[in-house]
């Protein structure tokens, strides 16, 4: 048996306690061959990383633990959960976030219906004689464009308050009178970028200025093109056949709009006087 130096003694010898436990208080573990030779480095629970701000929390058995079932196995008790176990739980708050997610999506999508459904079933009647194009689109569905043309005149509109860009689209605001027209269709009395005075008023709109001879940005328009709420979208199984007798009459269709607190939609269409629906059961049942 060789001789022990006294720091070995201290130590507990080649095979005694773990280098430095006694320093930093950390309980006795039983020792062993590998543990002897080469001690694993031990950090303190509590110990300040290199970077200062944060605390290492280290897997340390509590002296007296026995060691304890977690996730169907035995384990050693630790101040941290299995690493299947933080992966569950990192896994249900995406979960959850993507479920809060669908649900505001959700909730906007039926708050739009319900918004269009009011306004289309209590609003007041407006009607404009308009046109149409292709109904045929990929991306967006089937619907049929349509195509309002009123006009404002520059004496009738009120003051826009600044310089606006020619044959540029802009927010603005329009006063309707629903039986103002000719044929029982309304008419667009005034435009302007907020609602001014008493009247039936859509601000959901857009209006272009138009000139016929613009020399400068100081000349005032000629008149206000008012550019209308312009998709109507159709049944699928009916969308070819309707866009089909909808472009033979467009020289006599309507656009049926409702307009309420302020909000402007296309509700319905009229062809020789009768809704689309209508007049494309009344052409099926001729002979």
């Amino acid at each position: 048996m060789g001789f022990l130096a006294p720091s070995r003694i201290l130590r507990g010898g080649r095979r005694g306690r773990k280098r430095h436990s006694g320093r930093r208080n950390l309980p006795i573990e039983p020792p062993d061959r590998q543990s002897g030779r080469h001690p694993p480095p031990v950090r303190h629970s509590g110990q300040i990383l290199h970077d200062g701000r944060e605390f290492h929390r280290e897997r340390v058995r509590a002296a007296g633990v026995r060691d304890r079932p977690f996730g169907g196995e035995c384990r050693a008790f630790t101040l941290y959960p299995p690493k299947e176990v933080r992966m569950n739980r990192k896994n249900s708050r995406w979960t959850a976030a993507l479920a809060a997610t669908l649900l505001v999506q959700i909730a906007a999508f039926a708050w739009l219906i319900v918004r269009y459904e009011r306004v289309a079933s209590g609003g007041t009647v407006c009607r404009f004689a308009c046109e149409a194009y292709d109904p045929s689109d990929p991306f967006r569905g089937r619907y049929l464009h349509i195509r309002v043309r009123e006009r404002v005149d520059y004496d009738a509109a009120f003051r826009l308050g600044g310089v606006r860009h020619p044959y540029r689209l802009f927010p603005a605001a329009i006063r309707i009178d629903p039986a103002g027209g000719s044929n029982g269709l309304s008419r667009v009395t005034a435009c302007g970028l907020e609602p001014q005075g008493p009247g039936l008023w859509a601000t959901d709109v857009k209006a272009r200025a138009r000139y016929r001879n613009y020399s400068g940005k100081d000349d005032p328009p000629d008149y206000f093109e008012v550019q209308l709420p312009d998709q109507f979208f159709l049944n699928e199984r009916l969308a070819d056949e309707e866009g089909r007798l909808f472009t033979l009459s467009r020289t006599n269709s309507v656009a049926v709009y409702r307009v309420q607190d302020g909000r402007m939609v296309l509700s319905d269409i009229e062809i020789d006087g009768t809704p689309l629906n209508e007049y494309i059961q009344k052409c099926r049942a001729r002979p």
